[in-house]
C-alpha cells in the first residue's frame, strides 16, 4: 500500500506498507486485509493505492473458483479504504524446478495455472475498474530464467525488474509531475 498525505505545503512523502507474509494465499489475506489496512491509515489525511501481488500460493494450494471468490471479496474490502487499486500478475517459473518444488513436495507450481490466474485478475479487475500491472506475458518474451532464484522466486535483477515495473505504473497513473521519477 502507498499512502500520499493530502497536505499540500509539505510536498513530497509516500510510505509503502509492504504487507506480504510467506505462503499467502487469498484466503490468509482476507482473514487479515481489513486490519493491517486500518493501522496504517489516517482517516481523511491520506490517499490510498493499494497494490496486491497475489496469487502465486493460491495456484498451487487453491482452487480457481475460490480464489475467485476471494479476489472479489478482496476487491470489495479494499474499495472500502480506496478506488485506487492494482493487482500485479503473476510471473512465470521455471518449471523444471517446481514439479514439485525443492522445499515441499506437496507444491506444483507451472505456467497454465499461473496464466489462468493472470486471465482471473484481469477479468475481475476489468469488471471492477481497478487497474493491472503485466508482469507475466513480458517475462514470458525475455530469458526470464535469470530472473528467479529458485525457479519460483524472483532473485535480485527481477525484483529489479518488478520495482522498475511498479515505479512506472505509479508514475504514468499517480504522479506525473513528482520527484518520484527520481527513484
Amino acid at each position: 500500500m502507498v499512502s500520499a498525505p493530502k497536505f499540500p505545503r509539505h510536498g513530497f512523502y509516500y510510505m509503502v506498507y509492504p504487507l506480504g507474509i510467506t505462503d499467502d494465499t487469498t484466503r490468509s489475506i482476507l482473514e487479515r486485509f481489513e486490519f493491517e489496512v486500518e493501522k496504517r491509515m489516517v482517516w481523511g489525511t491520506t490517499e490510498e493505492i493499494i497494490i496486491f501481488s497475489i496469487g502465486g500460493n493460491d495456484t498451487a494450494i487453491l482452487d480457481i473458483n475460490e480464489s475467485r471468490r476471494n479476489i472479489m471479496e478482496i476487491i470489495k474490502r479494499a474499495k472500502r479504504f480506496s478506488d485506487e487499486i492494482a493487482f500485479l500478475e503473476i510471473e512465470p517459473v521455471e518449471e523444471k524446478f517446481t514439479q514439485p518444488v525443492p522445499w515441499d513436495s506437496r507444491f506444483y507450481y507451472n505456467n497454465k495455472k499461473i496464466a489462468k490466474f493472470n486471465n482471473l485478475l484481469n477479468e475481475l479487475a476489468e469488471k471492477n475498474n481497478v487497474k493491472i500491472i503485466k508482469l507475466f506475458e513480458e517475462w514470458k518474451k525475455i530469458d526470464y530464467f535469470k530472473l528467479l532464484a529458485d525457479g519460483v522466486h524472483p532473485n535480485d535483477a527481477g525484483h529489479k525488474y518488478i520495482f522498475e515495473k511498479v515505479k512506472n505504473f505509479l508514475i504514468k497513473n499517480y504522479f506525473k509531475n513528482s520527484k518520484i521519477k527520481n527513484i
